[in-house]
């Protein structure tokens, strides 16, 4: 982290403009607004130098990331194990309720001619106390004999709209110049990302696996998204790695442009498509009416490949987060027992609130100690859990009607922060303030009947966020795009104290 002598230089006005500048010139961009008719950029927010993480924990999260995607797969094709988490649930959470209608409805004739996933699963460093009641975590990398461990924890797993992998890929450069041009001491170790080319590369995959080399992928947008140079980077990156043409619709645009040919194939606008990338449709506001609902159908009725499938979709969600971690369900996916206690080893403790026995103890948990659980409801997108008072707040307000079962409560990570500057746009100043830091790991994936074609971790994003925060997404104004620097993690907790100096 930053010396006292090399803070000087970072808050100087002029070099904060040459350090903004550069993050634009690598196209680091966000739209001012939600409005198609404003032209306005701005940067986006990022770290002036990496921050450091624990590098074992690093390599941990890669590690499992391979059996993470095959365990997506192998729960999105478990039709029993879907209908039991959800049960009652969709019959009161009708964005829920719709997805697995749709599910249900192409279960038995699915046309589509892979599986594709390009997933993401999050991450948090936890510290961990050890007691004689709990076991070291052998994966952390630190002395089983130190009272606190530093542990990795997964936030979740997220199968739709997958975001940053183009403005994360830019990142390393983007931190190896700030560093060598203003910082001067201290060393780096930052890890290849390949999260852009991997990203490019699965959908490349799928598009071949179709077989027509007229056809196109399209990309389910919303109609204006702030993030649309992540997007955009993608887009171009596909076309110049495998010369495969990529077009935007809305969910309100297919409506009147897509359809259906005789062996069901997706034509849009006379195009034939031969996958179909979603970075809209995880949330309700997505769907402006049933037209769009009934896009949705027609999209996984065809034979393009849905990336993700409303089945994978489904896979991804907390309710499905939560029945994995109960003993002995993970297992019943993951076949090798290693495998299986190394993905366990990063699950946070997770509760149900259905209205069992179980969930009626999950619930006297969090009222009697709200600020130990974070309230999760089945949404994505950022924005959507619940802190500290608000868990007591909305527990009491459901109390022990059906809309209880529609959240999940999960142990609330306590993260170390460290020292970091981050810059925003507008910004002519600097000062350091309490971070933490949040790794995403992503994973591609390929099927097409038992034959997997690609299975790999695919590059990483890591964003960081005041300590203050509960919400870390860019998009809500309070994550920066970072880059792991890697340190021993038995060495991680005294340099994180030389950055608070």
């Amino acid at each position: 982290m930053a010396s006292r002598t090399a803070l000087q230089w970072w808050q100087s006005e002029a070099n904060v403009l040459a350090i903004r500048d550069y993050a634009l010139l690598r196209g680091l961009l966000i739209w001012a607004s939600g409005d198609p008719r404003d032209d306005r950029c701005l940067q986006s927010a990022v770290t002036v130098l990496p921050t450091l993480f624990p590098e074992e924990l690093f390599h941990l999260a890669c590690s499992v990331q391979k059996d993470v995607n095959e365990l997506v797969h192998a729960v999105s094709q478990d039709r029993q194990f879907l209908t039991t988490v959800f049960g009652d649930l969709v019959e009161f959470d009708d964005f829920i309720g719709r997805l697995f209608r749709i599910y249900k409805e192409v279960f038995q004739d699915n046309r589509q001619t892979c599986s594709l996933g390009i997933h993401r699963t999050d991450y948090m460093v936890d510290r961990c106390r050890v007691s004689t009641d709990t076991e070291p975590c052998e994966y952390s990398g630190v002395d089983p004999s130190a009272s606190e461990q530093l542990c990795l924890k997964q936030i979740e797993v997220n199968t739709v709209s997958v975001s940053l992998a183009g403005l994360s890929s830019r990142m390393k450069d983007f931190h190896e110049y700030v560093h060598s041009r203003y910082c001067r001491s201290g060393s780096l170790k930052l890890p290849e990302n390949t999260c852009l080319e991997s990203c490019v590369d699965a959908l490349a995959c799928a598009w071949r696996e179709y077989g027509k080399p007229e056809s196109c992928v399209l990309m389910a947008v919303e109609k204006r998204e702030r993030n649309e140079f992540d997007q955009r980077v993608l887009e171009f990156g596909l076309w110049k790695r495998h010369g495969v043409p990529l077009i935007r619709r809305s969910l309100t645009q297919l409506a009147q442009e897509a359809s259906l040919g005789p062996d069901r194939e997706l034509l849009v606008s006379g195009s034939e498509v031969a996958v179909v990338y979603y970075r809209a449709g995880h949330n309700p506001v997505h769907y402006q009416g049933e037209g769009d609902w009934q896009t949705r159908l027609l999209l996984e009725r065809s034979r393009a490949t849905n990336c993700p499938s409303v089945a994978y979709q489904l896979a991804g969600t907390k309710k499905v987060q939560q029945a994995l971690a109960v003993p002995g369900v993970l297992e019943r996916f993951v076949a090798d027992p290693e495998a299986a206690r190394r993905l366990r080893s990063t699950f946070a403790g997770l509760y149900t609130l259905d209205l069992t026995p179980e969930g009626d103890a999950a619930m006297e948990m969090a009222l009697k100690d709200p600020g130990r659980f974070v309230l999760k409801p089945q949404r994505e997108g950022g924005g959507f859990n619940h802190y500290d008072e608000q868990v007591r707040e909305v527990l009491q307000q459901v109390g022990h009607t059906p809309e209880r079962a529609s959240f999940i409560l999960m142990d609330r990570i306590r993260p170390p922060s460290q020292q970091a500057f981050i810059l925003r746009a507008g910004q002519f100043t600097l000062e350091p303030l309490p971070t933490i830091g949040e790794l995403g790991i992503y994973g591609v994936y390929v099927r097409k009947g038992d034959r997997v074609l690609l299975n790999s971790e695919g590059g990483y994003l890591l964003r960081t966020k005041p300590a203050t925060s509960n919400e870390g997404g860019l998009a809500t104004g309070a994550g920066s795009l970072d880059t792991p620097n890697l340190v021993p993690t038995n060495n991680f907790v005294e340099k994180i104290k030389v950055s608070r100096n």
